[in-house]
């Protein structure tokens, strides 16, 4: 069994049937999903033609015994501050979001499953 954070880009290859990200939506793995992924999908059915469909699945997905939602606190802030500090001396870029989402990967020391390479910029993150 493995826990680990998912972002958007996993929760959306899962949905989409991707057979490489799908194997970690196992039910014997521990699905961690932050705050901040659950809006960026929210913003995302909205903007969509299917809202009521893909709220509908997020909402049964977040039921699930093995799912977690993961929020911020004063302490993420620290991992914040500390990864945009880093990214911007490296001359890396990385989404208000995502730091938000490596913050929190790293304060829980969390793996990540993500198809998005920009995270491969952050130092200490394990990308799955």
């Amino acid at each position: 069994m493995a826990r680990f954070v998912i972002d958007t880009s996993a929760y959306s290859r899962f949905v989409a049937g991707d057979g490489a990200v799908k194997k970690w939506f196992s039910a014997t793995n521990e699905l961690v999903i932050p705050l901040v992924t659950i809006a960026e999908l929210k913003a995302g059915f909205v903007n969509g033609s299917r809202t009521a469909e893909n709220m509908d699945a997020l909402n049964r997905f977040l039921v699930a015994p093995n799912v977690e939602v993961l929020s911020a606190n004063y302490e993420t802030t620290d991992m914040y501050a500390d990864i945009f500090v880093e990214l911007r001396q490296a001359g890396k870029a990385l989404s208000m979001n995502d730091i938000w989402i490596a913050a929190l990967c790293r304060q829980n020391d969390l793996p990540l499953l993500t198809a998005d390479n920009d995270f491969k910029h952050v130092s200490g993150l394990e990308l799955l």
